[in-house]
């Protein structure tokens, strides 16, 4: 994944998951965004 996609996927990961720092996903994720998962 190139371009402006994959820095998106990339701050998720990088700075969201193993960073902890929940407020990049408010960032990165449109406001109507939900979450499905396990």
């Amino acid at each position: 994944m190139a371009g402006e996609q994959g820095n998106l996927v990339r701050r998720m990961y990088e700075e969201a998951w193993n960073e902890g720092r929940l407020d990049v996903i408010d960032e990165v994720c449109a406001p109507d965004y939900v979450g499905v998962g396990p």
